[in-house]
């Protein structure tokens, strides 16, 4: 069984561009939360962009977006990652295309 992987860091932006030859990412607005007009909104795009480290081998991610209250799904998407050695970092990208939030959430 492989070991579960640290996430090092985790973040939401609109978008993200990949340069082509260095592998490079640019995050371009990055935001901490969703401020919407109207329940259930309408679908929203954005990225998730996490950094992992401590996996080995292949995997499996399963993204799953909850409302924090009702426990509630309202995305769910799963990527495969390869983790080359213990210690290296991985970049994971998941483009979230049509998320829509049926509720507001908890605010801070």
């Amino acid at each position: 069984m492989n070991p579960f992987p640290s996430v090092l860091g985790l973040t939401l932006c609109e978008k993200a561009i990949v340069e082509e030859h260095t592998r490079n990412i640019m995050l371009v607005s990055t935001f901490s939360r969703f401020v919407l007009d109207e329940f259930p909104s309408p679908p929203q795009r954005f990225v998730l962009y996490i950094v992992l480290t401590g996996g080995l081998g292949r995997g499996i991610i399963d993204l799953v977006i909850r409302h924090v209250e009702t426990d509630e799904e309202n995305y769910t998407n799963r990527l495969q990652v390869d983790f080359p050695d213990r210690v290296g970092e991985v970049r994971v990208l998941f483009r979230i295309n049509r998320c829509s939030f049926p509720r507001p959430g908890e605010t801070s």
